[in-house]
């Protein structure tokens, strides 16, 4: 079932943005800039709602918004094939709108899923051969006296339409719009698509279970885009897992095994060998001609190189301390340190939160990459002044593994597991790591609030997930860096309409390190480099075999 909201909003989004190219029959510019964009989408979705208002009940108030030049053509074309606007009319069939509104909506739905069809690479017709579904609502027989008309279809279905002893049938309006609605994905396909956004929102510490208290989260990016299930990290530590984020590769390639970042002069600090920060997401969407910015946290050991910006980075504020980040902390804000305080607005989830708002607001015209990257929930987890206890009295965790003691461990983990004695005590460690996860949720619907009012939410990759897990008590542990599930388990969901499904769960085991070809294949930015992950596109392609292991790399703790 498809998303009512998306139906009337998103998918007519995707739609324009895919035919913004296209122009059949007649050569046209491309709609290219974000404000053509913008107009498009409201021409569009008009030139939808007012031609089924007017099928249903007459509405001449209805107007529809005036189409750039770029996208004239397509609304033409689309229009004329699906019967124009229908005005009120003494002799229409009684059950004509009835037809004419299906029309517009099943033929909506079909543009929708065969261009996701088209774009993952399927050739053959699957779930939009039964979209365009008219059921018997165009089942319509003329009376010979010729006192009433049929619905009014143009193109190549002009010869549906017709006064006395002419018949109309579902089957014969859905054999003739197949086709002509199959050339406009053809044409939209066949030319280069608009360069999506990219909002990357990576979180710290997330227990996969947490992700059930973002109702954002979950009702925009995963029931609107797809929620992967068993999503995980090759690397159960900060540092490592982030890099693996931006590069797309394990550890044993990007050199970061632990929780210290080095300069990026080919030295050595803390122990930690060099990131090559000359090849990321960061690098490559700015030698693109992106946009990029990073809000929040970068990789631990950061400090120890501040105020240095790595490369690729346009707009750059970032934590350089370790320990606290939601007051009393520091950002290098562009190459200068800026202090906060501990007063409410000083909440770092909110400071970032509004340069995010400020970056995505900036140059419509230019695509942009963000990763969005708050402290919450890492401890200490403190909550925003207005979410303290805001989790009170909600159901504690106790799977069959909490507090376990009567396993065989290795020694190292019973040396430092939690007394089973004091597990409870970890309860209220909990409630605030899950309450810190509020403000985040708020900020991911403020962020998508802003890029819809902009017309750019559509054109968005949106991906949501965390560097790592953490245990909450299950088999003795209160932190990550163990192979047990709730450690290597991440949360991961994409919404990205023109080219992946919308409402769809995946169970497939995906990874922290997919992410970065992902981005790379679906925005067509070149990497610099050879990938240990995988793009998820490919699960949509015909024939894809997909992994059914990975390897956890680990190179800290005992």
């Amino acid at each position: 079932m498809v998303p009512r909201k998306l139906l009337n909003h998103a998918c007519l989004s995707l739609l324009s943005v895919a035919m913004a190219h296209a122009a059949t029959g007649t050569a046209s510019a491309a709609c290219t800039s974000a404000t053509e964009q913008q107009a498009f989408r409201r021409a569009l979705r008009d030139t939808v709602v007012c031609g089924a208002r007017r099928a249903r009940s007459q509405d001449e108030t209805c107007r529809v918004t005036q189409a750039p030049p770029c996208a004239e053509s397509v609304i033409q074309t689309l229009n004329d094939l699906l019967g124009g606007l229908p005005v009120a009319s003494p002799t229409l069939h009684p059950d004509a709108g009835r037809c004419q509104v299906a029309a517009y909506r099943a033929s909506r739905k079909f543009l929708i899923k065969r261009l996701n069809e088209r774009s993952r690479g399927q050739r053959q017709q699957r779930r939009s051969a039964a979209a365009l579904r008219l059921r018997d609502r165009c089942d319509l027989i003329v009376q010979p006296n010729g006192a009433s008309t049929l619905p009014r279809f143009g193109g190549a279905c002009t010869h549906l339409t017709g006064t006395a002893g002419k018949r109309l049938t579902s089957d014969s309006l859905r054999s003739c719009l197949r086709p002509e609605l199959e050339k406009i994905v053809n044409t939209a396909l066949d030319l280069a698509p608009v360069r999506p956004n990219v909002l990357l929102i990576v979180t710290d510490d997330q227990h996969p279970r947490s992700l059930n208290d973002m109702p954002n989260v979950m009702q925009t990016i995963a029931a609107e885009g797809v929620h992967f299930v068993n999503a995980f990290t090759i690397t159960p530590i900060c540092a490592p897992s982030r890099a693996g984020i931006l590069t797309g590769q394990g550890p044993h390639r990007t050199t970061v095994t632990a929780n210290q970042q080095p300069s990026r002069d080919g030295g050595v600090t803390n122990g930690a060998l060099n990131l090559d920060d000359r090849s990321t997401l960061a690098a490559w969407f700015r030698a693109s001609g992106y946009r990029t910015a990073l809000h929040g946290k970068y990789l631990n050991g950061y400090s120890s190189i501040s105020p240095d910006i790595p490369h690729g980075w346009d707009d750059w504020r970032v934590f350089v301390s370790e320990i606290d980040n939601f007051f009393d902390y520091d950002l290098n804000e562009n190459g200068t340190v800026v202090r906060y305080g501990t007063a409410p607005t000083d909440y770092s989830t909110d400071v970032i939160t509004d340069h995010a708002l400020r970056f995505v607001s900036q140059d419509p015209e230019q695509p942009f990459f963000l990763k969005f990257a708050p402290f919450a929930p890492h401890e200490p987890s403190t909550p925003a002044p207005r979410h303290q206890g805001g989790l009170a009295g909600t159901p504690l965790w106790r799977p069959p593994s909490w507090g376990a003691s009567d396993l065989e461990k290795p020694g190292w983990f019973l040396f430092f597991g939690t007394p089973v004695g004091e597990l409870a005590k970890h309860d209220a460690r909990v409630q605030a790591q899950r309450e810190s996860l509020l403000s985040v949720d708020e900020a991911v619907a403020a962020i998508l609030t802003r890029l819809e009012d902009l017309g750019l939410i559509d054109n968005t990759i949106v991906v949501f997930t965390s560097d790592h897990g953490i245990l909450w008590g299950e088999h003795r542990w209160t932190t990550k860096q163990v192979a047990y599930e709730e450690s290597i388990r991440i949360p991961m969901a994409i919404r990205y309409p023109i080219a992946l499904p919308y409402g769809e769960t995946r169970d497939e085991l995906v990874l922290n390190i997919d992410i970065a070809p992902t981005l790379a294949s679906l925005a067509r930015v070149p990497a610099g480099h050879t990938f240990d992950g995988r793009s998820l596109a490919e699960l949509w392609r015909d024939e894809t075999v997909w992994r059914a292991d990975f390897l956890i790399e680990h190179f800290e703790g005992g």
